[in-house]
């Protein structure tokens, strides 16, 4: 692999404080089922910090299941294997790879010890969730465009809302610009190196090439490039400067 040493690179800091989330998510209560066939519903408090902005969502255990699965299927599983992009990829990917949700109960889901173990493992998964999507932790453009807006809609869709807030100023508002940087895989080669608690993520924007005869097919172009015109002579450049002021003294 060569790297084109002409280009620059750009370092982004993943402190330890980088993982607290700026959208506080928490599982305060449950919502049992009142009769056969009712789904037991799990309530999300949501807060935006700095901000007055709460609310609340509704979740059944499935949906938590189902949303698992996308992850773990974007993760883990894209093109045979994990293949992480960056520090967020790589982060939340690790996580995963141990993380899991018990099958579901089809006969005592209503039970009182299930629904307690259901909800000590959904808000320890709801806590993850918030950690990646919502806080400072860099994302590149894949995790950003796919998995941040499904995330956000998790926590968004069918929400109940306050008064002074509307669903669409919350849209705006949950942006992943608003979070963390994001960076381009495609352009750049992302390297994590870690000193002391801090992991630092260097975005070297370099072109990568595989062939040794690419890059030096590309370093050659480069010198023919910066092949500088000779200089004008001091007296010619003198005698071109009288030639356009008396050009300019005619057409007066």
């Amino acid at each position: 692999m060569y790297l084109d040493e002409d280009c620059f690179h750009s370092s982004i800091a993943c402190r330890s404080d980088s993982l607290e989330p700026q959208v506080v998510v928490k599982l305060v209560n449950v919502k049992p089922s009142t009769r056969m066939g009712d789904p037991t519903q799990y309530i999300l408090q949501c807060s935006l910090a700095n901000t007055d902005h709460e609310w609340s969502v509704e979740r059944r255990y499935s949906e938590f299941r189902k949303l698992l699965k996308v992850l773990q299927a974007f993760f883990l599983r894209r093109g045979g294997g994990a293949r992480p992009q960056c520090f967020g990829c790589a982060w939340f990917t690790q996580t995963l790879r141990s993380y899991w949700l018990p099958r579901r109960h089809l006969l005592c889901s209503r039970s009182t010890s299930v629904i307690n173990q259901r909800r000590a493992e959904l808000h320890q998964f709801v806590l993850i969730l918030a950690s990646h999507t919502f806080s400072a932790v860099p994302k590149c453009i894949s995790c950003a465009k796919t998995i941040f807006p499904i995330v956000r809609d998790f926590f968004l869709q069918g929400a109940t809302l306050p008064a002074n807030l509307s669903l669409q100023t919350l849209e705006q508002t949950l942006q992943v610009k608003h979070f963390s940087p994001v960076s381009d895989p495609s352009k750049s080669q992302i390297e994590f190196r870690k000193a002391r608690s801090v992991w630092k993520v260097l975005q070297m924007e370099k072109p990568v090439y595989s062939k040794l005869s690419e890059y030096q097919l590309q370093q050659k172009s480069r010198e023919q490039q910066r092949v500088v015109r000779p200089p004008v002579p001091l007296e010619d450049g003198w005698k071109m400067d009288l030639v356009a002021a008396d050009v300019a003294s005619c057409e007066a």
